[in-house]
């Protein structure tokens, strides 16, 4: 069963207060009673009531009952409070003042009690309704929340999937190719030692690209596994297999000795490693270019190429990728800004904030 709703009365009146007291307790209502603009807001303050009945000449120099009413208003706790005013006062302009103060009633002396009850039961329906509504959309709130996390969490599990598999598929083509070279060598490196030189060359390529690749795999199945690493490291490894595999020059610019949070290390990773994915899959460059820099406060990671628009490549992209990077943007409190200016390059950058310690020496 719910508690009896709590009706504050203010008036300077005794007789007044006491009048109204006593019907509204014998309708099963709690009562705090004030005399006092200052003294009613104290009141509420300390226990809000579930609805204010307000005289508006309150004595005793201090506020009025407009200038209470608009206290309340004001207060972040007491501001949803229904006031009711209550007065002698009977024209219209002093009704109209109540309203514009924030009163949602005005009552006027003589008061007939029944009228009181009405509207008093009415404001408080109302109060519980708007309550309920406003807890219903809190919890619709919270379930879109966690529905649009489960979303994101879904496609972040299968875009590592995916990748994992592609890589996988990579690495056994890769370690297929350096394994027939490695057999060859053997055999031609007395006869054809010029032959031998270039396979060589090609094994050392193999090997250097599966490296990477197998790290790349392994931050899918491990993110933490680029933790305590320079991401001027890893930064270039990706550019370096990037360009071997789609054949695409990249511009690398990086400073060294940049190490952050493992969280904020593993989405600048991420982040690069998807942009170039994209850039290959959707923007079809001739070039590209990988920058990494401090600024004050904040490391920013910049990619631009010379491909087809990125407004264009977002129609393409799959919405669930796009969704999945901005969260794991949002989650560290970074920002991403993707732009096509000066057309037709395009540019993804990302900013971390940093704080004032070096780099390294948070890694630690």
């Amino acid at each position: 069963m719910d508690a009896p709703a709590t009706i504050l009365i203010v008036d300077d009146g005794v007789m007044n207060i006491e009048l109204l007291a006593v019907g509204l307790t014998a309708d099963g209502y709690q009562i705090l009673t004030a005399t006092s603009g200052a003294q009613a807001l104290s009141l509420a303050a300390l226990s809000p009531p579930d609805l204010v009945l307000l005289d508006i000449l309150l004595g005793g120099g201090g506020m009025d009952g407009y200038e209470t009413c608009r206290v309340f208003k004001n207060h972040p706790r007491l501001r949803e409070i229904p006031i009711i005013f209550v007065s002698a006062l009977y024209e219209t302009t002093d009704k109209v003042k109540g309203f514009e103060a924030g009163g949602v009633d005005y009552l006027t002396k003589p008061l007939d009690f029944e009228e009181v009850l009405i509207r008093v039961k009415t404001h408080l329906t109302l109060r519980r309704q708007q309550k309920q509504i406003e807890a219903l959309l809190k919890l619709r709130e919270a379930a879109e929340v966690a529905e649009r996390q489960q979303r994101v969490t879904l496609a972040i599990i299968e875009e590592r999937q995916r990748l994992a598999q592609e890589l996988h598929d990579s690495i056994s083509q890769t370690l297929f190719s350096a394994n027939a070279l490695a057999e060859v060598l053997p055999r031609i490196i007395d006869s054809n030692p010029v032959a031998a030189r270039r396979y060589m060359v090609e094994l050392a390529q193999f090997t250097r690209e599966a490296m990477v690749e197998m790290r790349t795999l392994l931050f899918e199945l491990r993110p933490d596994s680029v933790n305590g690493v320079e991401l001027h490291h890893l930064l270039k490894q990706l550019c370096d297999i990037f360009t071997f595999k789609k054949n695409i020059a990249v511009g690398f610019h990086a400073v060294e000795h940049i190490v952050l949070p493992h969280r904020q290390q593993s989405v600048v990773y991420r982040i690069a490693l998807e942009t170039l994915n994209n850039i290959a899959k959707y923007a079809k460059p001739s070039s590209v270019t990988l920058s990494l820099h401090r600024e004050p406060e904040q490391v920013v990671l910049t990619i631009w190429d010379n491909g087809r628009s990125f407004d264009k490549a977002l129609t393409v992209m799959a919405r669930r990728e796009l969704d999945a990077l901005c969260e794991n943007v949002q989650s560290i409190g970074a920002e991403l800004v993707i732009s096509n200016e000066p057309p037709p390059e395009m540019q993804v950058m990302l900013k971390v904030k940093t704080d004032d310690r070096s780099d390294s020496d948070r890694s630690h």
